[in-house]
């Protein structure tokens, strides 16, 4: 079997089915929007992590740098937000290629640092290294929530409000559009 068979939620049962039994201050591992770990004062931790890579999340020539710090650390956000908590610190890794201007870099850092500060969010690590593909982006977000009000995901129920933010599937949209080589229109025509 090849693994575009097996696909995402395939390989995630594949990786999680041999685990042994969790540590006691786990309440939530792998299958919602963070992991929940209960913290000394009785409050949780979350946690979440969001990928994206150059060609299948994004087109460097169709997304500016800014943007795209922006997005990435939105959807790690919204992961918190899912759960009901605020968001502490973030921890950033970078692969890129050595060819890429340094005022890409400069852009995206602003992107994503100035979401971080409308956020209360501190960066506090991460790491880079080279790649000699595309570009891979990785954000790791930990966020906080008070026991009473933290949300789960098989805690929904019918009759629930949801919120959403933004269009449903625009981003996905927007992404296929491109690759189909559909010009993006300009601000000014879309006003």
């Amino acid at each position: 079997m090849k693994l575009g068979q097996l696909g995402e939620f395939g390989l995630i049962d594949r990786c999680t089915s041999r685990e042994g039994p969790l540590p006691q201050d786990v309440i939530c591992g792998i299958g919602d929007d963070c992991s929940v770990t209960r913290l000394p004062d009785g409050s949780y931790q979350l946690v979440t992590i969001d990928m994206m890579m150059e060609g299948v999340h994004f087109l460097r020539d169709a997304t500016s740098a800014r943007d795209l710090g922006y997005k990435l650390l939105a959807a790690s956000l919204s992961d918190i937000a899912a759960m009901g908590g605020v968001p502490h610190s973030g921890y950033l890794s970078l692969a890129l290629p050595g060819d890429l201007d340094v005022e890409w870099c400069d852009e995206f850092f602003a992107g994503f640092k100035g979401l971080a500060s409308e956020s209360g969010l501190a960066l506090l690590g991460g790491n880079t290294t080279r790649s000699t593909g595309p570009i891979v982006l990785d954000c790791c977000v930990i966020g906080r929530v008070a026991q009473e009000r933290v949300k789960f995901r098989s805690g929904a129920r019918p009759g629930d409000l949801v919120c959403v933010a933004g269009e449903l599937g625009a981003s996905g949209g927007g992404l296929k559009l491109l690759l189909e080589g559909v010009a993006p229109r300009s601000l000014k025509e879309v006003k």
